[in-house]
C-alpha cells in the first residue's frame, strides 16, 4: 500500500476519510512502518461496542487483504481498530491464495452436484427397472 517515496499520507488519509463515514469522531491515533509494512492504529469516537464493531467489519470489507482487528488497551479502557497493511508482494500473495481457495471451492460444489445429478439418475433408473420387472414378470 505505501508508495514508491515511502510516504503514508496518502494511505492514512484514505483510510481516515473512509474511518470517518462509519464514525464521525473516530481518528488515527498511531501509525508505524515496520519494513515495507504499516500498522495503523484508529481509535473510535464513541465508546460503545457497535460502534467499534461497524467500523472494524467495514474496514475489513474495504481492505480485504489487510489484517484488521480490534484490541483492548487496558492502560487507557478503550478498544482500538488496528490495521495492518501489507507490502504489495505480500497482497499479491494473499489475493493469489484466496482466488486458489475460491476455485477449489467452485470445484467442490461442482463435484457435489455432479453426485447428486448421477443419484438421482441412478435412483430413477432402479425405479424404472423394478417396475418393468413387475410387468414382465412370468407367471
Amino acid at each position: 500500500m505505501p508508495n514508491e517515496n515511502g510516504k503514508n499520507g496518502d494511505v492514512c488519509a484514505v483510510i481516515n476519510e473512509f474511518a470517518q463515514k462509519i464514525d464521525q469522531n473516530c481518528r488515527i491515533a498511531a501509525v508505524v512502518r515496520v519494513r515495507n509494512d504499516i500498522l495503523i492504529k484508529i481509535r473510535p469516537g464513541d465508546s460503545e461496542t457497535g460502534s467499534c464493531l461497524r467500523l472494524l467489519y467495514a474496514l475489513r470489507l474495504r481492505f480485504p487483504f489487510s489484517s484488521v482487528t480490534a484490541v483492548e488497551d487496558h492502560t487507557q479502557q478503550r478498544v482500538f481498530v488496528q490495521m495492518l497493511l501489507h507490502e504489495q508482494a505480500e497482497e499479491c500473495r494473499i489475493a493469489k491464495q484466496h482466488v486458489r481457495s475460491m476455485l477449489v471451492m467452485r470445484l467442490l460444489k461442482s463435484m457435489s452436484s455432479l453426485l447428486f445429478f448421477s443419484s438421482c439418475v441412478s435412483f430413477l433408473c432402479m425405479l424404472h427397472a423394478s417396475t418393468v420387472t413387475h410387468h414382465t414378470a412370468p407367471l
